[in-house]
C-alpha cells in the first residue's frame, strides 16, 4: 500500500495580527457530548504584539494556551537579562496565568506592573534576587495561588506582605533567609497554604 504525501509547502505565519496557529476549543454537540472543534487564532492588539516582541528580544518566551476556555498563558523569562523596568511589558498581557523569572536579577520592585493580571496564579522566582520588596508588590495580585521562591532573597519581614493572600496554596521558601518562626506565624494567617522551607 502506498501513502501519498502532500508536496505543498508549509506556510509560515510570522508575528502579525495573529499569533501562532488556530487553537481547539471544547464545545458540545446536539447530544450534549463535548467535542473538539477548531477555534479562531489567538488575536493580539498592537500593544500586545509589541509586548511579546519586547519579551522575545530579552530572550524570553510567551506561550498562549490553545483553549481560550482556560487561561493558561505563560511568560518565561528564566535566565534572561530582564530587569524590573522591563516588567512594564507584562501589563499588556492580561491573560497570563504563569510567570517565570527564575535565575534573573529582578528584585520585585517591578511587580507593580502585575496588578492588572487578573488571571495570574503562579509565579516562579527560584534563584532570583527578588526580596521583601517584591512580596510587598505582590499584594496587588490577589489571584496568586502558587509562589515558588526558593533560593531568593526573601526574609521573615517579607512574609508579612503575604498574610492577606488568602488564595495562596503553595509557597516554596527553601534556601531563603526565612526562619521556622516566620513560617509558623504566616501559617496562622494562611492555614490552607502548604509552605516548604
Amino acid at each position: 500500500m502506498k501513502i501519498k504525501l502532500s508536496t505543498k509547502p508549509l506556510v509560515s505565519i510570522s508575528l502579525g495580527l495573529l499569533l501562532s496557529a488556530s487553537f481547539v476549543s471544547a464545545q458540545t454537540n446536539a447530544g450534549g457530548e463535548r467535542v473538539n472543534t477548531p477555534g479562531a487564532p489567538v488575536q493580539l492588539s498592537e500593544r500586545q504584539q509589541a509586548a511579546v516582541a519586547a519579551i522575545k528580544k530579552l530572550g524570553g518566551e510567551v506561550r498562549f494556551d490553545r483553549d481560550r476556555n482556560r487561561a493558561n498563558d505563560l511568560v518565561d523569562l528564566d535566565n534572561t537579562p530582564v530587569t524590573d523596568a522591563d516588567l512594564v511589558h507584562l501589563a499588556e498581557l492580561t491573560s497570563v496565568k504563569r510567570l517565570s523569572l527564575r535565575f534573573t536579577k529582578v528584585t520585585g520592585a517591578g511587580f507593580e506592573h502585575l496588578k492588572g493580571l487578573t488571571n495570574l496564579t503562579t509565579v516562579y522566582l527560584s534563584g532570583s534576587t527578588v526580596g521583601d520588596v517584591g512580596l510587598e508588590q505582590l499584594k496587588g495580585v490577589p489571584t496568586l495561588v502558587n509562589l515558588i521562591a526558593q533560593q531568593s532573597k526573601i526574609t521573615d519581614a517579607g512574609l508579612e506582605h503575604l498574610k492577606g493572600q488568602t488564595n495562596l496554596r503553595t509557597l516554596n521558601l527553601e534556601r531563603t533567609e526565612v526562619t521556622e518562626a516566620g513560617v509558623k506565624e504566616l501559617q496562622q494567617s494562611l492555614p490552607n497554604c502548604k509552605t516548604t522551607r
